[in-house]
């Protein structure tokens, strides 16, 4: 990873707008921890074109799991979801901090967006059972959850602590 940052670095010295060289280093930094320099690279990026709806998504996870500023990582999927509201992950990843926010109304309706785009989205279903459930559509909200289970059994053991009451 190192050399890879180091070749990016050369390009940029030579072309300080080169928009591959920005989000390949951005994305290492990102996989590294290094959030500040990931920021730096895609706030670049933006400002190079503001219309890199991927630049936005990778921002909006800085700045939910770095800084914990789930309002700023919603206004940026608000952004990436105006220039392409085809993918999936853009509405599932801005229903999360409008969950956490306890917003249950309009993060069921990022999560049923994305369920719309890729019915198979386990995880969607996953979450948008949580929505109904703290939103007291406990029924339906089995139902999302059998959804999850079936689309990606993985998530069984998070599904049963639910179903079995274990969460209140």
């Amino acid at each position: 990873m190192e050399e890879a940052i180091k070749y990016c670095g050369e390009v940029l010295a030579i072309v300080p707008n080169h928009r591959s060289a920005l989000r390949t280093r951005g994305d290492i930094y990102f996989s590294s921890n290094e959030d500040e320099k990931a920021e730096k690279d895609f706030k670049k990026l933006i400002e190079i074109d503001p219309y890199d709806d991927y630049a936005l998504f990778t921002l909006e996870r800085i700045a939910f799991y770095h800084y914990k500023a789930y309002q700023k990582s919603i206004e940026y999927y608000d952004k990436a979801i105006e220039l392409n509201s085809t993918n999936k992950y853009y509405f599932y990843q801005r229903g999360i901090p409008k969950f956490w926010l306890k917003n249950y109304e309009s993060s069921k309706d990022d999560f049923s967006s994305a369920i719309q785009i890729d019915p198979k989205l386990g995880i969607a279903y996953y979450n948008l059972g949580r929505c109904l459930w703290y939103l007291n559509e406990k029924e339906k909200a089995k139902d999302d959850f059998r959804k999850a289970k079936y689309c990606n059994p993985s998530l069984a053991s998070r599904v049963d602590r639910y179903l079995k009451g274990l969460i209140k």
